[in-house]
Formats: structure tokens, sequence, C-alpha cells
């Protein structure tokens, strides 16, 4: 019983430690992400939307080549990386607190860029080593962690704010020291075979990738292309939205692999409802769709940390690979801000509603399309591996069978000869007197003599002298060409052996 309480405590202190470690590390990436809007320092300065960009670029670049060195060269993530990553994500903060211009703030905003991409790939492979249980409750714990740090860097005052953010950046690195201090889950695993490859869920990871692309470049074109003539949003719908989405998504994820597959689902449910309102162009539906892409963003931004760690843990691809790989394809990147760039760069045509929708509508069907051609090709692969194996298994079933029945039938064939009985000493000793012809009365004190018998013992029992006995005695073991008493045993007791 106590043994049990310790591990209950050591458990909820882990899932403490994951979920705060995770929510300092969404409100730090929140904050470079979204140029530090809210009440911190730098704050509304000009140069901070360029350095934002500077730092999401340079986070994409890390994970890329951090995943590149532990693929090939076998690098893993070491404690002195992740606690040098949580000393410079704090100064970075820190040194961007100031009025800075791009080039005075550049170095800092890369070096914030890449630290927090080495530790967003080892949240990413720590959650993917978890069980199914523990990486939806460590999520929806961050979830929470990380809004309440939100809400602090945009609502507190300037100093407490950058204290929130400078505290966030270094404890996202650290946490790790505590919840895995040999760091195991950060160990590189090299590259893929393409029976590993095989086994990867790329049907429902490109679904939920898709997923989190559409909603951030349909939202940069709602709010960028003037579709949003009224300007407010349907919070009501936001927040139903987003429990909806989160709920429906962790039951999914929690009902294990067979299930896992299709938590893309909810998500872009909300996405395909947000395009169908959107095709009416009416200034009334406008608050509607604003807030279900808002809600698809948002709970995109969030679901990557839950969906995505739950289909890797159930591949058998490398981790630090495909974490990589998904980490770089759903990065802030390609966030709202790549939305809005892109869609300034659509033609003309394409920047009606109706005519946005439907291209939307197009890449969806041909990217989904690919995805579930891949899928099938994986599916039919293990089919045709499950039906080779049981083709295998009943020819070595039909074969023991039918080595079973041959043994059978030869054990029926083969009569198993009796043992031979010793012969008796009445039988040996009948047959020495043949054999060295030995008259009947030298027969019969020949076998009481074996039988261990004395001369005046044999002479009561046939009426005769002992000296007559001993005469027959010494005529026995002439014939038998032996001096005494002990050679007759012994020749009797070599009868028996042959």
């Amino acid at each position: 019983m106590q043994e049990t309480a310790v591990k209950s405590r050591e458990s909820i202190r882990r899932f403490i430690l994951i979920a705060v470690g995770l929510g300092c590390m969404l409100a730090y990436s929140r904050a470079f992400a979204t140029g530090f809007a809210g009440n911190l320092p730098m704050a509304g300065q000009p140069a901070m939307d360029d350095l934002s960009a500077a730092c999401s670029l340079a986070r994409v670049a890390a994970i890329i080549l951090m995943v590149v060195a532990g693929c090939v060269f076998r690098v893993s993530i070491g404690r002195l990386v992740l606690t040098l990553c949580g000393v410079a994500m704090a100064i970075s903060a820190f040194a961007l607190s100031g009025d800075v211009t791009v080039a005075e703030g550049m170095p800092f905003a890369l070096l914030a860029g890449v630290s927090s991409g080495i530790v967003m790939l080892a949240m990413f492979m720590l959650l993917s080593r978890l069980d199914i249980r523990d990486i939806v409750v460590s999520s929806l714990g961050g979830l929470l962690a990380g809004g309440a740090f939100i809400g602090g860097l945009m609502r507190l005052d300037a100093l407490p704010a950058l204290a929130i953010l400078i505290a966030s950046g270094l404890f996202s690195a650290l946490f790790f020291l505590a919840v895995d201090p040999r760091l195991e889950s950060c160990k590189a695993d090299g590259l893929p075979s393409g029976k590993q490859l095989s086994t990867f869920p790329w049907f429902a990871t490109v679904a939920f990738i898709v997923g989190c692309v559409v909603s951030s470049l349909f939202y940069g074109a709602f709010t960028t292309l003037g579709w949003d003539v009224s300007g407010q949003v349907n919070y009501p719908l936001f927040g139903v939205s987003i429990v909806l989405v989160l709920g429906v998504t962790s039951y999914i994820v929690l009902q294990g692999e067979e299930a896992v597959g299709a938590a893309w689902v909810p998500l872009f449910t909300v996405i395909l409802l947000s395009m169908v309102l959107a095709c009416f162009n009416n200034a009334e539906l406008a608050p509607s769709v604003a807030a279900l892409l808002m809600a698809s963003v948002f709970c995109y931004h969030f679901l990557r940390w839950m969906v995505l760690p739950a289909l890797i843990s159930f591949s058998g691809v490398p981790r630090m690979l495909s974490c990589g790989i998904v980490l770089v394809l759903t990065s802030s990147f390609f966030g709202v801000g790549w939305g809005a760039s892109t869609a300034a760069m659509l033609p003309a045509g394409l920047r009606e509603q109706g005519g946005f929708v439907a291209f939307i509508a197009l890449m969806l069907l041909v990217v989904l399309a690919a995805a579930l051609w891949v899928n099938r090709a994986r599916l039919e692969s293990e089919r045709m591996q499950r039906e080779s194996l049981a083709m295998e298994l009943d020819s070595t079933a039909s074969q023991l069978k039918a080595a079973h029945e041959r043994l059978e039938q030869l054990a029926s064939q083969v009569e198993l000869a009796p043992e031979p009985t010793p012969a008796s000493l009445e039988d040996r000793c009948a047959d020495l007197a043949a054999r060295f012809g030995l008259t009947a009365r030298e027969e019969e004190i020949f076998l009481l003599t074996a039988r261990g018998h004395s001369s005046t013992f044999i002479a009561e029992q046939l009426f005769i002298s002992a000296s007559t006995v001993r005469f027959h005695q010494q005529n026995i073991y002439r014939k038998f060409d032996i001096h005494s008493r002990q050679d007759l045993l012994a020749l009797v007791n070599d009868e028996e052996a042959s």
C-alpha cells in the first residue's frame, strides 16, 4: 500500500512538472510568435515583427539541423544542451525587453529561436514516449498552465509580465532534468527502415497537418482580404467550438491505437463548417466564420501537442525524425502570418470568398486523396503480410500434422521385442553340466555348491558322506578346469553375464 502511494505521488509530481513545462513553452513561443503583444516592455515596438519572424525561422532551422544531426550522426539532446537553451531563452527575453533596433535585437531573436526549437523538439519526444493517458492528461494540463501564463503576459504590468516570460523560457528547458534526469526520451534513434515507414499512420498525420495549414491560411485570408466586414467575433460559438473539439479529440485519443487515427476529424469538421458558411458570403455570418476559424487555429496550436505525439507513439518510426518533421510542418512559421502573406499574393480570381474556398477545397481533396492512397498502400502491405504469415502458419501446421500421423503409423508397425529375462541358477548350472559332461550326481552336487551350501549340508541332503561330496567336487573342478569353490561361483556368475 505504501509503495502504491509513493508511485501515485511520483506520477502526480511528474504530471505537474510536464504540464507546467509545456505551459511555459507555449507561453514563451506565443509571445515571440505574436510580436510580444500585451503589456510586455517590448510590445508595440516596430522592430518586434521582424524579430518575431526571425525567431520563428531560426526555430524551424534549429529543429531541422538537430534532426539531421540525430538521424545521421546519432547526436542526442543532452543535459548541458538543455540547460544552455533554458538560460539562452531567458537571456534573450531580457535582452529584447529594452528599446532595441532590428540589428541590435536580431542576435537575441535568433538565439531565442534556436534554443526554443531544441526545447520544443525535446518536449515533443518526451510526450511521444508516454502512454496515451499520460499524453492526454499532460497536454491538457499544459493547456491550462499555458493559458494562465499567457493571461499573465497579457494582463499584468510590464515588469511582472517580463518576469513570467523570462521564467517561462528558463523552466521550459530545466524541468526536463527533474522529469527525465538521464534524458532517455531525447536520445537520437537514427534513420527509419522501409518496414518502419510502412507502420507510420500517414493518413491521420497528413490530415491533421493539412487541417493546421488550411486553418492558418483561411484565417489569414479572412482577416487580410477584407472578408471580415463586421470586425466582430461570435465568442459563444468560439468557446463552444473549442470545448467540443478539445473534448471529442481527447476522447478519441484515449480510446487507443485503433481510434487515434480519427483524431483529426473534430478539427477538420470545424474547418469545413467555416468553409461552408464562408461560401454564403453573408455579412451576418461573418462573426460565426471568424469564430470557427479562430477556434480551429487555437485548437490546432494546442492539439498538435496531443494528437501528433499519440500518433508517433504507436508507430515504429524513429521518434526524433518523426517529431522533427511534424514540428516543422506545424510550426508558427506556417501560422496565421504566413497565411496572411500567402493570401495577399493570390491572384485576383482567388481573392473572392467563393473562389478561395473552392481553391482550398480542391487542395484538400488532392492532399487527402494522396494521403489516403499512401495509407491504403500501407494497409494493403499489412494485409498481405498478415495473409502471408497465415499461409506460412497453415503450411507449418499441415506439415506438423502429417509428421504426427507418420509417427503414429510407424509406431503401429513396430513390434517391441520383449526384454530378455535372465536365466535362473538351475538353468545355468544345467547348461554348464551338459556342456562339460557332468554325471547326474555331479550335477546335483554342483547345483547345491553353486547355491553356497557347505559340504556337510550337501552330504545330509543327498544322504552320502562329506568325503564323497568332496570327491565329486574335485571331479567337477577338474572338468571345469578350476581349483576352488570361489572359481566355481565365478564361473556360474560369468555364465549369467553372458
